[in-house]
């Protein structure tokens, strides 16, 4: 019982850290001294470096590329698999912080000081379920961002749900046929390795996790003369990057449900393994 108990303490810290320690820290101390120091500049030196270095040293997060590497040289949508809160420092990490994340406004409900301090460089872009439905309003959203965040690219979470199982989930059409229109390459990013970091799901945390991460292809929309054909690819690379990463073998018909429908997920969670 008393080792569950300080488990759960420590979970309750760490996400105290997280969500207000941890904000307050980079914007009141680490990022006004940096700015003194002159260290500050976009795309990847904004205030949300800060935050997210505060995290991994914090947290002692280590990187293991396992291959690949990361597309910085244009704007680009990183298409990443979501696990658990931890991936709003770690995905920063491995993309060294030059790409603002999309999220639920839930994320800005439960953690209003991440909400608050992101305004600073735009690098949380926060939507509703309301506008994702209402495409014009949407994309017109997301442009906006683009013209006002300090940083080049997006990190999105395609699967639309914290995914912790070994099975992908069928992709969402909406930010990569955003990406289609606005002609936006798509890099393909699987990680794994680091759940325990911060696990909401078990209540639990730990240090010292190392972030395996794989680098996948760059799918660009000049490549295809469709919005099917290029959502096809992406869904397909995300698949076979995950089977990679995973070391499985799903295919895309076992992870798509209804070409029809903006959200497609998984029913099982049954591994599929060589």
């Amino acid at each position: 019982m008393a080792p569950r108990i300080l488990s759960l303490a420590l979970f309750i810290f760490n996400v105290i850290y997280f969500g207000i320690i941890s904000p307050l820290l980079s914007t009141l101390i680490m990022f006004p001294i940096a700015w003194l120091k002159g260290e500050v500049k976009a795309p990847n030196r904004c205030s949300n470096y800060y935050h997210m270095h505060a995290n991994a040293l914090y947290f002692g997060v280590k990187v293991k590329v396992l291959a690949g590497e990361l597309k910085t040289d244009e704007r680009t949508l990183y298409l990443i698999n979501h696990r658990t809160w931890a991936d709003f420092f770690v995905h920063r990490l491995i993309t060294d912080t030059t790409a603002a994340h999309l999220s639920r406004n839930l994320v800005g409900a439960v953690f209003p000081l991440i909400w608050l301090f992101s305004k600073l460089d735009d690098s949380i872009w926060f939507f509703n379920n309301n506008n994702v439905r209402n495409t014009d309003l949407f994309y017109k959203i997301l442009d906006n961002h683009f013209k006002t965040t300090q940083l080049r690219s997006l990190i999105v979470y395609p699967e639309g749900a914290r995914n912790r199982t070994n099975k992908p989930f069928g992709l969402r059409r909406g930010v990569i046929y955003y990406a289609f229109t606005r002609s936006i390459p798509s890099q393909i990013i699987i990680t794994k390795g680091y759940e325990n970091i911060l696990n909401e799901f078990e209540f639990t945390s730990s240090f010292g996790q190392t972030v395996e991460t794989f680098f996948g292809p760059t799918i660009r929309p000049s490549d295809f003369e469709t919005r099917e054909d290029f959502f096809d690819e992406v869904q397909k690379q995300f698949v076979a990057t995950w089977n990679r990463v995973y070391e499985t073998s799903w295919t895309v018909d076992e992870v798509e449900i209804d070409k029809n429908t903006a959200s497609r997920f998984i029913k099982t969670k049954t591994a599929k393994t060589d």
